[in-house]
């Protein structure tokens, strides 16, 4: 009996006969390769900064495409030299509803991309009488967007609107987004629409981001709109360089323009600088805005009209932390 002990000893104490054995945890560490090396470059030298980016400097445009619901409430005041200052609000919103069907959303916007150019544009026999004109307070846009076509880096959407003046807008957009390098992402989306009181017409936009450090991203928007009313082709583009200068804090200079095309005839061009930050919550910003415009004027000049705004923004978005 003596002798059986140490083996009894060792069979109560070793693993139950028909149990898995315990996991094999090598803490070795594991070698780190090119997989690594491109993994780790993609992450920080692009999808980190233009996160950045997306989530402080995101135009109106593009906010839109995001797949979660967020509410952004918009205040402040613009000033213009000669125009005097004015208060400014706006709604952006995205509400997923699910209830219904994945595909439908609510979409609540205060961009412009369907409105007619300046009517200051004359090409052959159009008058600026004759250009819609353009409400400032019709800016704001609901809509019920259909998502026909969402994989990987292509959608397809189909938008029922109307505007904050009662004109109804039905709109269909093809978007693509893809990386042109390990470096640089590119966005293209094509629009056609019909708007109420301006009618048919087609519009393709741009973007290239450019990361140069995981803080500093430089930014090229381009856009250009037909009206099926109208001769020529509107374009507009807009370089900016995007800093961040801390955690809650980032600054946005940029220079842009507007033409008309065939003619290239030049009708706005503007610069600015953007400082935007976070305070008091993590859901509360403020932007300050100094900058100056050159618009054209019936007689072809380009008087330099300082502007300058303050805004005040609260965000709700779903995932927060």
């Amino acid at each position: 009996m003596a002798l059986l002990a140490p083996v009894g000893f060792i069979l109560a104490s070793g693993p139950v006969l028909g149990a898995e054995p315990p996991p094999v945890i090598s803490t070795a560490p594991v070698p780190h390769n090119w997989i690594d090396t491109v993994y780790s470059g993609v992450s920080h030298g692009l999808v980190y900064p233009v996160g950045f980016v997306d989530r402080y400097f995101l135009p109106a445009h593009e906010e839109i495409e995001t797949n979660r619901s967020y509410l952004r409430v918009i205040g402040g005041y613009e000033w213009a030299n000669k125009d005097g200052v004015h208060f400014r609000r706006a709604i952006r919103a995205m509400v997923r509803l699910p209830g219904v069907t994945d595909r439908l959303s609510l979409v609540f916007s205060d961009d412009e991309p369907n409105l007619p150019p300046p009517p200051t544009v004359t090409l052959g026999a159009v008058t600026p009488s004759e250009v819609p004109q353009v409400n400032p307070k019709d800016r704001q846009t609901a809509a019920l967007r259909y998502s026909a076509y969402n994989r990987l880096n292509t959608k397809v959407d189909l938008n029922l609107a109307t505007r904050s003046g009662l004109r109804p807008e039905l709109a269909g957009r093809l978007q693509q987004r893809l990386p042109l390098s390990r470096m640089v992402m590119s966005n293209l989306s094509l629009t056609g629409f019909w708007l109420g009181g301006t009618g048919f017409g087609e519009r393709v936009r741009y973007s290239v981001e450019h990361p140069f450090s995981p803080y500093t991203t430089l930014r090229l928007d381009n856009a250009a709109t037909h009206i099926e009313k109208l001769p020529g082709i509107t374009g507009d583009t807009r370089l900016s360089l995007v800093s961040q200068l801390s955690p809650k804090a980032a600054l946005s200079a940029g220079a842009g323009f507007t033409v008309v095309m065939p003619l290239w005839q030049g009708q706005a061009y503007s610069a600015s600088v953007i400082y935007r930050r976070n305070f008091y919550r993590e859901w509360l910003f403020y932007e300050l805005e100094p900058g100056v415009n050159w618009t054209r004027t019936p007689g072809g000049h380009y008087p330099r009209i300082p502007t300058a705004a303050i805004r005040l923004e609260i965000q709700f978005r779903t995932g927060r932390k």
